[in-house]
This record gives structure tokens, C-alpha cells and sequence, in this order.
């Protein structure tokens, strides 16, 4: 994480205009309001500007302080089983359980994270190092050959997945289905 990002992140003022963010994603993308969330986070839009440059910029963000929240709470709880295959199978079901409790809210996030816009470049790029730490401690300390490139691997499938279920390709279901069969086959065909 950037010293720019660690930085806002313990500002009470971006904690709460990350908050209000995500409340405002569950009514869904198009009812998002930079000046709504101007308001009910107390700030003006030169203050929210500040941090964020775009409405999906400012989505993405929350997206990213999500995946952080959802990764300390993994290293406080690491995910039990007797496999690296188990747990990780068991970090993936938990991904895909918010697309269903929170599936408008979870679509306009990963809406966000997918824009092009230049600010959610560099979130994209800060959400991959955190998957890499979820995913490094849902493997374990169980063997794994070539460790990175499977976790490397691991986080590509995740996001053809996820792209695909914001795009309705997938359901979340059938996304669930495809992630735990692929992400299964790829840990066996790294363990020893």
C-alpha cells in the first residue's frame, strides 16, 4: 500500500466517505451521487475530490478498502481445513456469498474496479497486492510449488470470473461453480 494511500486510510474523514460510499453502492451504480455522498458524509465535493478524482474512482476506492477490511480479517482468522485447496475453496465461497447478500452493492463495486478512468488504475493495482495476501494466507504454510505463479494465476481466473459476473455472463452460481471446479485443478496441479 502507497504512504498516500496508508495515510488517508487512518483519516477519520476518508473512513467515513468510504463508508457512505459503500452504503450508497447498494442502491446500485447509476444511484450513486458524488454530491449525495458529499452530503451525508458532511464533506464538501472539494474535500471528496481530494481523495478521489471520479465517482468510480471513489466506488473503486471503497471497493479497495473492502478487499482490506476482508484481508485483516483473514490474517486475524485464517481459514481452517486440512488443504491449502480446502481453505482457499473456503476464501473463494466467501467472495462469492457477497455477490448474493450483496449483489447490488457488489456489482457496483466491481463495476468501479474495472473502469478505466486513471485513478482506478492504481486501486486495481493496490487490490491485486491485497488478493495476493488473501490468497498467501488461505494457502497456508502447506507446500506449493511455484507459490507466486500460482497465486498469480489463481488472481487472473478470479477476475475473468468476476468481470464476468458484473457483465452477466456468469451468475453467482454458475461463477461460484466455475471458480471452485478451475481454482480446485490449478492448486492440485501445483501441490506436490
Amino acid at each position: 500500500m502507497t504512504p498516500e494511500l496508508q495515510a488517508r486510510r487512518s483519516d477519520p474523514r476518508y473512513q467515513r466517505l468510504m463508508e457512505v460510499t459503500r452504503e450508497a453502492a447498494s442502491g446500485g451504480y447509476e444511484h450513486v451521487s458524488m454530491r449525495a455522498i458529499a452530503r451525508a458524509a458532511q464533506m464538501s465535493m472539494t474535500t471528496i475530490y481530494q481523495y478521489c478524482h471520479s465517482k468510480d474512482h471513489l466506488i473503486a476506492e471503497a471497493h479497495l478498502d473492502w478487499m482490506e477490511q476482508f484481508s485483516e480479517s483473514l490474517v486475524a482468522r485464517p481459514p481452517r481445513g486440512r488443504s491449502a485447496k480446502t481453505r482457499v475453496l473456503a476464501v473463494i465461497d466467501a467472495i462469492t456469498e457477497s455477490w448474493v447478500d450483496e449483489h447490488v452493492a457488489a456489482t457496483t463495486l466491481m463495476r468501479s474496479i474495472y473502469a478505466l478512468d486513471p485513478g482506478v488504475r492504481d486501486v486495481r493495482s493496490l487490490s491485486g497486492e491485497i488478493h495476493r495476501r488473501i490468497m498467501d494466507v488461505a494457502l497456508g504454510d502447506g507446500e506449493i510449488r511455484r507459490r507466486a505463479e500460482l497465486i498469480e494465476v489463481i488472481g487472473h481466473l478470479l477476475n475473468s470470473v468476476t468481470y464476468g459476473w458484473v457483465v452477466g455472463s456468469y451468475s453467482p452460481e454458475d461463477g461460484r461453480r466455475t471458480l471452485r471446479r478451475d481454482i480446485g485443478a490449478l492448486i492440485d496441479a501445483f501441490s506436490p
